[in-house]
């Protein structure tokens, strides 16, 4: 069924190239379309280690061009590499025909990691009865219904579409190109030349309406900017956002990075990427924050007809675009925290980004909503701005190398910050209302905060074992700590020694513990309650002075987020939430260090914890347990037992990390400070990084292996980079309940598995070649 399959495709194809007269098809060099049957084994240096194996791939050009690829056995063609592939097909002449369509689609990811400069792909599946024609984009895959090989005319559509796709099927990203070197052409080291557009007005996001200034050549108009030598290094999940990463050179500035992130934003989705991102640095750059080179403006891909966009869905083909091609260029980058090299570069990334996270919260009003090992990064690197300096905002936050010694006077031009924050896509603004899109969940399934997956305030038996606020117990550490950010913040953030009250709150009534238990069931009734649009009061609250007083550095102007006279045990994501998220990265990094110079072996204690915490998954049912509540029950000793020996020592402050991040703290009345959660990380911090460099324990790791573990195991980012970074096999796919539409809340209907399909009749151009 091979060869017969692929003559009658090649002889289709033949017709209708030369059915075109000239030397472009819609502007596009004119070429040939090859369908060669691959169906021994897959193509050849795919980016990401895929070995799928279609049985024929489409490619364009002379047949001469491909003749070292043939096997002389029937035909066939063996290692074609990758990128060189446009269509893919499967074929099933026996067994197992219904599996096809879903074998098919599962073709389509590798095929579209392969090929960066196609938004779209075509594929076609048939059996001995029936053929059937797929496309699919970032939207999702879509199919014809099966066609009985009696009518050819969709066959025909599908060749002819190759050619000219139908309006809004966009095969090919014009601004994205393979790099063709002058001294030959190494198909295993792929890199791309990227074109991008002058980016579009810049946002007008919250307090700050005013325009900023697009990047300008000399006659003052928006420039065109050309990357070169773009290799990718992320691959985001299969269908949705499909984020794709580069790091590549400026053509201008050769001796420079940059860093090109593409990604297919809903356009029904309430907040822009490149907008909060502005927004942050709109009174001067933040550091610790990804920054970025096309200003406070974003690129779009115009294509014939409008911007590069998925093609329309429904029954009449006249639906609304539903994602649209951003491209964001950054000048920052990074590595993720399990490639410290120290233990001490470790925490002094965690305590940094804490303090960056705080700030966003704070000040500028701008929660994350997905810390995971991929977004929070550590050394961090920065390429000039636009005029050759950077300004800084007046009052940043005060980050590690600040608090420790040596003392000087501050230098307004540096970053001080270890720590970078990427990834703003699934940000939210806290600001006026609060939009539903915070009751929602969102995150990736391992860092995920446990309430934020459960989508409801913690119920578990550990969840109410409170303990007070840390003290610092090096007289070092309060020391310095006291320096830095004063006594009256000190005092402020500890709990009153008589005991009861645990980071400013107190245990609740019983009244108030039966109303945490019933009042999850309604979700419009406890989103209005949220809001405060309900006449049922809040919990008591006790006298004043049984308060903590207000900490003096990092309040929030009334109205910016939840405050503490709302009733706090309605789920939606809040600040500390984020601050448990940076606790499974840390946790994660910790865990799994291997020191450097030790030989690596297996611990089968920690492949049992790995497994946990790994393959956790974020389900829709609300009831099922969290499979990482377990490490909540872990004592010191446990802490010790999971870590490497020569970690040990680092196993008391793990341990009071967990005891900290345990509870839910929405239960206690009054709810503590927003930022309670951080300011205790923060004290556990600063307590271990004294204690370390006053007893010269650090530890030197690997930052290029993990500890081993046994079974399972997720892949690794092992790629550098500032959007962020990993192998992209769509493997621990996050869950974003809003990603289509932050207002609307509920799950998306998008197909998610490979193994899913929705059928379209008419989706495909129909002209065919007469």
């Amino acid at each position: 069924m091979y060869q017969p399959t692929v003559h009658l495709l090649n002889t289709i194809s033949k017709n209708v190239y030369d059915s075109f007269k000239g030397d472009t098809i819609r502007g596009r060099k004119k070429q040939r379309l090859l369908f060669l049957d691959h169906h021994h084994g897959p193509p050849a240096f795919h980016p990401c280690g895929s070995n799928t194996k279609p049985d024929f791939i489409g490619v364009w050009g002379e047949e001469k061009h491909y003749e070292k690829y043939r096997t002389g056995a029937n035909n066939t063609f063996l290692k074609v590499p990758c990128h060189e592939a446009c269509t893919v097909g499967e074929l099933k002449p026996k067994r197992d025909q219904t599996k096809g369509s879903a074998q098919t689609i599962s073709y389509l990811w590798p095929l579209m990691q392969a090929r960066p400069d196609m938004p779209g792909v075509y594929a076609f599946y048939g059996n001995l009865k029936h053929y059937q024609i797929i496309w699919a984009d970032a939207a999702e895959p879509i199919a014809s219904p099966l066609v009985g090989w009696d009518k050819l005319d969709l066959l025909m559509a599908y060749v002819y579409s190759m050619y000219d796709p139908p309006p809004r099927h966009y095969l090919y990203d014009p601004t994205i190109s393979l790099t063709k070197a002058k001294h030959g052409f190494d198909p295993a080291n792929v890199t791309y030349t990227i074109v991008s557009p002058p980016p579009r007005p810049p946002p007008r996001l919250g307090r700050n309406k005013g325009k900023g200034k697009l990047p300008a050549d000399d006659n003052h108009k928006p420039r065109t900017r050309v990357y070169q030598r773009c290799k990718p290094v992320h691959w985001g999940a299969m269908w949705g956002r499909r984020s794709m990463v580069f790091i590549g050179q400026p053509r201008d500035n050769p001796d420079s990075f940059a860093v090109i992130k593409n990604s297919y934003r809903s356009d029904r989705r309430r907040f822009i990427e490149v907008e909060i991102i502005g927004h942050i640095h709109a009174e001067g750059t933040v550091p610790g924050v990804v920054r970025l080179i096309n200003g406070p403006g974003s690129t779009n891909v115009q294509m014939e007809g409008g911007v590069l966009c998925t093609a329309p869905r429904g029954p009449d083909l006249k639906a609304h675009p539903d994602r649209t091609l951003d491209r964001l260029e950054m000048r920052s980058r990074g590595l993720p925290l399990h490639k410290a090299k120290s233990l001490l570069d470790l925490l002094k990334a965690a305590y940094d980004i804490l303090e960056v996270h705080r700030f966003l919260v704070l000040k500028r009003s701008v929660l994350h909503r997905d810390f995971s090992i991929n977004n929070v990064l550590m050394y961090p690197e920065h390429e000039e701005g636009p005029d050759g300096k950077e300004i800084f905002i007046k009052d940043p936050p005060k980050f590690i190398d600040e608090v420790l010694p040596p003392f000087g006077e501050r230098d307004d031009s540096r970053d001080y910050s270890r720590g970078l924050l990427i990834d703003f896509d699934n940000s939210s603004m806290l600001g006026g209302d609060i939009g539903k899109e915070l009751t929602l969940r969102t995150g990736t399934p391992k860092y995920i905060s446990r309430a934020v997956a459960a989508q409801k305030p913690l119920d578990h038996s550990s969840a109410r074992d409170y303990v007070p606020m840390p003290e610092l117990l090096k007289q070092r550490a309060r020391v310095l700590y006291k320096h830095a950010y004063g006594n009256a913040t000190y005092d402020k953030y500890c709990d009153p020694a008589a005991g009861g009250v645990f980071h400013g709150g107190r245990l609740p009534s019983s009244k108030v513990s039966e109303r945490l238990r019933t009042t999850n069931d309604d979700d419009e009734k406890f989103l209005e309650m949220l809001i405060g649009g309900t006449s049922d009061p809040p919990p008591s609250s006790p006298a004043p002075e049984e308060q903590p007083p207000e900490p003096e550095e990092t309040r929030p102007d009334a109205g910016d987020t939840p405050t503490s006279s709302q009733p706090q045990f309605i789920f939606y994501h809040r600040m500390d939430h984020d601050a448990e998220s940076l606790f499974w990265v840390l946790f994660h990094s910790l865990i799994r260090a291997q020191p450097q110079g030790e030989p690596e072996q297996q611990s089968p204690a920690l492949s049992a914890a790995w497994q946990k915490f790994a393959q956790h998954a974020i389900v829709d049912c609300k009831e099922v347990e969290d499979s990482r509540n377990g490490f909540f029950l872990w004592s010191e000793q446990m802490c010790r037992n999971h870590l490497h020996p020569k970690l040990a020592h680092i196993a008391p402050f793990l341990a009071k990390m967990i005891e900290q991040v345990r509870p839910e703290y929405g239960y206690l009345d009054p709810p503590p400070c927003q930022e309670h959660l951080h300011e205790a990380m923060r004290r556990l911090l600063l307590d271990a990084i004294v204690e370390i460099t006053e007893n010269k324990s650090d530890v030197a790791l690997d930052p290029d292996h993990q500890r081993p573990v046994d079974g399972w195991d997720d892949e690794l980012p092992t790629a550098k980079t500032g959007g962020t970074v990993g192998t992209g096999n769509g493997k621990g796919k996050r869950k974003r309940e809003d990603d289509d539409d932050d207002t609307a809340g509920g799950s998306s209907k998008r197909i998610n598995s490979p193994y899913e399909t929705r059928t379209s009749s008419n989706y495909v151009s129909m002209p065919v070649a007469g």
